[in-house]
């Protein structure tokens, strides 16, 4: 990572920004084998520390993305500076990733071209809401999920059966 850094910041005249997409998953990949976890951790987080924090001048700042958080003792007790935030966190990033019922009702009207219904509302509540943030009662709902639940709507409206 440092030397991918120097690189890119002299081609570019810029400090790069490094973007990790699910930095644990090697991590939970091998959570059945302790001895094998240990190792990679080690190694990992060298890497990571490398990379990171002994790259001040070469970084402009890094965001990893996790899909369970574990193992921050371990992996990142060398990094300063490390802010650990979630959809769920208040003042976080849900309102960038989650969308509300409202939107959930205007996407529905654009890809159905009907009004949702009172009925399909709660359905699609039961099954695909879930979040709700710390202090604030808005429902938000996953949006692939809701897209999910649009495609076989739509493909059932579709159908001649």
């Amino acid at each position: 990572l440092k030397s991918a850094c120097k690189l890119l910041k002299a081609l570019y005249g810029e400090k790069p920004i490094i973007l990790i997409d699910e930095y644990d998953r090697p991590v939970t990949s091998l959570l059945y084998s302790r001895e094998r976890l240990d190792e990679f951790l080690r190694s990992y987080s060298s890497w990571l520390t490398g990379g990171l924090k002994d790259n001040i001048e070469e970084l402009k700042f890094a965001v990893l993305t996790v899909i369970t958080q574990i193992s921050f003792n371990q992996t990142f007790s060398k990094l300063n500076n490390l802010k650990i935030s979630n959809m769920l966190t208040p003042g976080g990033f849900a309102d960038h990733y989650l969308i509300t019922e409202a939107e959930v009702k205007d996407l529905f009207k654009q890809v159905m071209a009907t009004e949702i219904k009172k009925e399909e509302l709660t359905e699609l509540r039961e099954y695909y809401n879930g979040y709700t943030l710390p202090g604030n009662n808005t429902l938000l709902y996953n949006p692939y999920s809701v897209m999910g639940y649009l495609d076989a709507r739509k493909d059932k409206a579709e159908s001649p059966l």
